[in-house]
């Protein structure tokens, strides 16, 4: 009677911790997804920012001639 208890007990635990796994995955993904994002975010900003300073650049050589 003693052991079904501790197997009953060991199987709740073990899927106890299998959800808690399941939700620290989940989280982990949702980070790594997050900094994917703000990674192309600064990528798309620092094109922008290189295209204004060659056009500027370009706009001054020209001014200069």
């Amino acid at each position: 009677m003693t052991n079904k208890l501790i197997g009953t007990r060991q199987g709740s635990r073990v899927r106890g911790d299998s959800l808690r796994e399941f939700t620290a995955a989940v989280r982990d993904l949702r980070e790594a997804i997050r900094e994917l994002v703000q990674c192309a975010v600064l990528l798309v900003a620092s094109g922008v920012v290189l295209g204004v300073v060659i056009v500027s650049a370009a706009k001054l050589r020209l001014w200069l001639g």
